[in-house]
């Protein structure tokens, strides 16, 4: 059992991955994340391990302060949650409007030195009806390329980690785009 654990530490430190800031990011870190975020506007279609799909729009409002996901359920269209993503000075928040009714707000604490790999932690929430209410706590999102994304959330409740999702998204290609009318 003992070598076990030591194979499966050793393949974990030589595991290659993007090196994340040990420290909270800097202002010029969460800027370059938040211009990363940006590049996401389009549609997209994503789905997750927890079996659903869903199309996202991420559309840029507030002359160029927020990224906004609007995405929904492709079963249930009527059903659709958004997230929020802008700086606040030197640090990059998310707040995520998820259909638990409640708005986790979370901050960027650790962004990779392309700014393609970002996570955040949660940071306090509005409509939590009490600290132990089950919210959306940490995320994680990779931005492979301009087409393509994961994104790992954790749902929390009881102060435990209930469950965690990976999300997997690709850019949709409008027919114009693509050269087809």
């Amino acid at each position: 059992m003992k070598t076990i654990k030591i194979l499966v530490m050793a393949a974990v430190l030589t595991s290659t991955s993007i090196p994340l800031e040990a420290a909270v990011p800097s202002g010029a870190s969460a800027r370059l994340a938040y211009s990363t975020l940006a590049k996401l506007a389009g549609s997209w279609r994503s789905t997750s391990t927890k079996g659903w799909t869903e199309e996202a729009s991420y559309v840029i409002g507030g002359k160029g302060s927020v990224v906004m996901e609007i995405s929904r359920f492709v079963d249930t269209p009527k059903d659709s949650m958004m997230t929020a993503f802008y700086l606040d000075g030197e640090r990059l928040l998310l707040t995520h409007f998820c259909e638990a009714k409640n708005q986790p707000r979370l901050h960027a604490t650790e962004i990779s030195e392309d700014g393609r790999r970002i996570r955040f932690t949660f940071l306090d929430a509005t409509n939590l009806k009490s600290p132990g209410a089950g919210h959306m706590h940490d995320a994680e999102f990779h931005l492979i390329d301009d087409d393509h994304m994961t994104s790992r959330w954790s749902w929390f409740q009881d102060g435990t980690e209930k469950w965690m999702e990976e999300i997997t998204s690709e850019r949709v290609k409008s027919l114009t785009a693509a050269g087809k009318r």
